[in-house]
């Protein structure tokens, strides 16, 4: 990639996540318990993006298109399950299949990815679920550095037990449905590049039951809608200055009396992005969000907002990522209309040979209640390592830690978690 495309990609990514908060609300399924270790670095070249022609899957063409997908299937063992005090483990397995379609064109972009993931307990069935995130991109290359893209995601996911909220004692996880659009531009003048875009998201939570009785979600849906404003002037090819604004509302669409969300957030941040050095790729924000509420009863937020991703290739070998971000989260409780949520994470990537890769994490959220005194800090560390055989076939590891401390009323509970697994990943 291009230095100055390279700029652009990063702040194309930082916008849609940053600047429009309404988009910064899900994860990546099965995140926490993934044999792949495939992140998105700046640089291609590197420990950790790095790929090895002789092990890496050649796509399927079908007409004038491409397809790459995988079939991951995995066994661990989880030593709390719920995130409770009182600890249950239980055995699991782990499906995730995935799939890309790319047209094969020059110019422009026109894909289409998904993502499935699929857990069964051995003997906690209540635990089983299902998720999925289905995504499609389009770029239009208008002329040299004109460009306009769309976005839209839809998804279904589940919520960690314990992790933002969630009904205390349901029997199955919390699940929600996702949908996101965003549409906008990328048009470079000269030293001077400008981004504006505008969003769409809608969110839908199931029901859940508590001791075998119906326990409406409802409350929790939201829908909202935006815009962002991202302009930036490089100093150079590998170097460039930008300021962001972004804009946008939310309103519940099933509240209940008098305990609606609808709230109107703005975002203003400066910062840098960038190749420091040969061997240092960053950006970093820094700036002011306001959070404000039609109802009386939940608490305004105005305060200091961030945001930083700098990444070190120490060696050819060996890559250190420093990640921070701040988000709001829906909360699950009807006293809370949102969570603070504040998190940093250091990982590294070191490939001692060809066809081995090592991945290690560690990361600190501390997500802050605000209309009541609860705070939850949860550290948490995981440990991969994954094995090409051959360009078909690889096998992975993986080995996690999570706790929860909490700090005023127990809104969620402490807790401490270990899991474990392995499995293969199977590429036609």
């Amino acid at each position: 990639m291009k230095p100055s495309a390279r700029i652009l990609a990063i702040s194309a990514a930082a916008t849609a996540i940053c600047v429009v908060p309404n988009l910064a609300v899900a994860q990546e399924i099965g995140q926490t318990t993934s044999i792949v270790i495939s992140p998105q670095l700046d640089r291609t070249d590197v420990a950790g993006a790095r790929n090895e022609p002789e092990y890496t899957p050649e796509p399927i063409r079908a007409g004038p298109f491409v397809v790459i997908s995988s079939l991951s299937i995995a066994g661990g063992y989880d030593t709390n399950v719920f995130d409770r005090s009182d600890q249950i483990g239980d055995a699991v397995a782990l499906i995730t299949p995935r799939v890309t379609l790319r047209a094969d064109t020059a110019r422009h972009l026109f894909q289409l990815s998904g993502m499935g993931h699929i857990r069964r307990f051995a003997s906690t069935g209540s635990e089983n679920s299902e998720e999925f995130d289905v995504r499609g991109q389009t770029r239009l290359d208008l002329a040299e550095r004109q460009a306009l893209f769309a976005n839209a995601s839809f998804g279904h996911q589940i919520e960690q037990r314990s992790s933002v909220g969630t009904t205390a004692g349901a029997d199955e996880p919390v699940s929600y449905d996702l949908t996101a659009v965003q549409a906008g531009g990328d048009f470079e003048f000269g030293r001077l590049t400008v981004r504006p875009a505008a969003n769409f998201q809608q969110t839908s939570y199931s029901d859940t039951s508590i001791a075998g009785i119906e326990a409406d979600q409802s409350f929790r849906d939201t829908r909202g809608y935006g815009g962002a404003l991202a302009v930036g002037y490089k100093f150079s090819d590998l170097f460039a200055a930008f300021g962001e604004a972004g804009y946008s509302q939310s309103e519940s669409t099933n509240a209940l009396p008098n305990a609606e969300r609808d709230s109107e957030d703005k975002t203003f941040l400066v910062g840098v992005r960038g190749e420091v050095s040969p061997l240092v790729s960053a950006e970093f924000a820094v700036g002011y969000r306001r959070r404000e509420y039609e109802q009386a009863r939940f608490n305004d937020f105005g305060g200091f907002s961030y945001r930083g991703d700098i990444q070190w290739f120490v060696t050819p070998l060996m890559t250190l990522r420093l990640e921070a971000s701040q988000q709001f989260l829906n909360s699950g409780n009807v006293q809370v209309a949102a969570i603070l949520s504040n998190r940093v994470s250091l990982t590294g990537y070191f490939d001692p040979l060809r066809n081995l890769r090592l991945s290690a994490n560690v990361a600190y959220e501390q997500n802050d209640f605000r209309d009541v005194d609860t705070v939850a800090k949860r550290p948490s560390m995981l440990i991969q390592a994954q094995y090409k055989a051959n360009r078909h076939v690889s096998l992975g590891i993986f080995a996690g830690l999570r706790r929860q401390e909490v700090n005023g009323t127990p809104l969620v509970q402490p807790f401490t978690s270990f899991s474990s697994g392995v499995g293969v990943t199977l590429t036609p």
